[in-house]
């Protein structure tokens, strides 16, 4: 928990890659189980409950909830979920407006099962990666920051610095600014 808290408030310090034009689409904040055709997309920025229910389906296992807490800056809870594994870990909040929400805004994935929407893989080197994204990227040591503005959703990709190997990615979406 110590880690993903730690890095969410690096994403408020160090700003996102900017570029003259949108380097991400709406279609690469899309996270599936399966990337077989017809199988269900979840965003960050939507309710938390069907991820959650499409993991045990897929899986056989429940994600386990390892934090809650009364979120720093609104009304309600934040959560955080963790399958077994520890291969997915999801972030939760509430939504301005509304202290029920449980409203994702992280999906970080720690395992080569899963892949974001252009194919980038855990294993993958920052070449390949960038192959897939470009260089519209902000390094900050072993992260690269993908995003089409400063407020905007990210994709980040955490590496080995010794190897650059990808040791897992994030969707992050910050759901109070």
């Amino acid at each position: 928990m110590k880690k993903l808290l730690l890095l969410l408030l690096m994403l408020c310090l160090v700003p996102a890659a900017l570029a003259d034009e949108a380097v991400l689409t709406e279609e690469d904040f899309i996270f599936r189980l399966s990337l077989e055709e017809g199988a269900p997309a979840f965003r960050p920025g939507e309710e938390a409950d069907g991820l959650l229910k499409a993991i045990e389906q897929h899986t056989g296992t429940a994600m386990l909830q390892t934090f809650e807490d009364q979120d720093c800056m609104l009304p309600g809870m934040t959560r955080e979920y963790t399958a077994p594994d520890e291969s997915l870990v999801l972030a939760t909040r509430p939504l301005p407006g509304n202290a029920k929400a449980n409203t994702l805004e992280t999906i970080q994935v720690l395992t080569e099962e899963y892949a974001t929407f252009r194919g980038a893989r855990v294993g993958m080197t920052l070449e390949e990666i960038a192959a897939l994204y470009g260089e519209t990227y902000t390094l900050d040591y072993d992260t690269a920051f993908y995003a089409n503005g400063p407020l905007e959703p990210q994709i980040l990709f955490f590496f080995d610095v010794e190897t650059w190997k990808c040791l897992g990615w994030m969707l992050f979406r910050n759901m109070v600014i």
